[in-house]
């Protein structure tokens, strides 16, 4: 029994010990004067939110804004936020790349304002659990025609199907949750807002003769 004893007590301190090849991201967060965000939180999923969320240690940031969050080593999209109760942004970095100690300084967290009122019914009574969307109005006052968005000169985001199912926690057009489908018709009106400006700027560039060969 005696030569059993120290194997099994080798054995348990072998799976106590932290491993040695663990992988570390670690950095600060802070505002855009330099002041230290304390108790931050960091959220890690991989690229392009497929196969859920990686396992992780210690994914917040303690009082003086610091992180150290103990991760497998690979490429993550990862999302720096504030604490709750301030008026700070959270920061998105994709495809940050984690190998041994990996070193992101400082994540300058923006300043945002804060928008409050009460919602109220057609009686003035208090209505609770509503939610405030205020990307909606954006995109609408840019959008030249139902399913496109044409903001910039050179640019334009056109959605092809203007309802979706699902709820995503960070998407910015969660308006569109549960939405009746508007059918074809729109979808054509955006097809043809981008071929008509297409050819427009393609003109002006003169690289479109018009005419019959």
């Amino acid at each position: 029994m005696k030569q059993l004893t120290v194997p099994l007590l080798l054995t348990t301190l072998g799976l106590l010990a932290p491993s040695a090849s663990a992988d570390l991201l670690v950095g600060r967060l802070v505002t855009s004067t330099g002041t230290p965000v304390a108790f931050g939180d960091l959220d890690f999923r991989f690229p392009g939110g497929s196969g859920g969320n990686p396992a992780t240690v210690n994914d917040g940031a303690n009082a003086l804004g610091q992180f150290a969050v103990t991760i497998p080593a690979g490429s993550y999209d990862v999302t720096f936020n504030p604490p709750l109760g301030t008026n700070l942004l959270g920061v998105f970095r994709a495809s940050v790349a984690i190998a041994g100690t990996t070193n992101v300084g400082d994540i300058v967290l923006p300043e945002g304002v804060t928008l409050s009122g009460t919602v109220v019914n057609a009686a003035g009574v208090g209505v609770a659990d509503r939610v405030a969307d205020l990307n909606e109005d954006v995109e609408q006052a840019d959008a030249p025609v139902s399913g496109l968005t044409h903001r910039y000169p050179d640019k334009a985001l056109f959605l092809p199907q203007p309802s979706c199912p699902v709820y995503c926690r960070f998407c910015t057009r969660s308006y569109a949750v549960g939405a009746e489908s508007s059918g074809p018709g729109a979808a054509a009106q955006g097809f043809r807002f981008v071929a008509v400006r297409a050819w427009r700027a393609l003109q002006r560039m003169g690289q479109v003769q018009v005419g019959r060969a």
